[in-house]
């Protein structure tokens, strides 16, 4: 299992994107699980490839300390490569 910390969740897209220790932004989506991670929780999960990207899969919440934030998932990837 990998662990990271989640930069960003939109709820209406139900789309999320973790940092892992690698330094790597993984998109993960919600799927229908009773506990959403939120900005800054800290989450354990699964790598799966789909459509030629990295997914996380079976995302947990490790750590409690998010804040539910609303942005543009595509912006903050785009930010990392800046």
């Amino acid at each position: 299992m990998r662990k990271g910390q989640v930069l960003a969740y939109n709820k209406t897209a139900g789309v999320g994107l973790i940092n892992d220790a690698n330094d790597e932004r993984i998109k993960f989506y919600a799927d229908g699980s009773s506990q959403i991670p939120l900005r800054g929780d800290e989450v354990s999960f699964k790598i799966d490839l789909r459509k030629g990207y990295l997914v996380a899969i079976e995302v947990a919440v490790i750590g409690s300390y998010g804040t539910y934030n609303h942005i543009n998932i595509e912006s903050a990837a785009a930010t990392k490569s800046s």
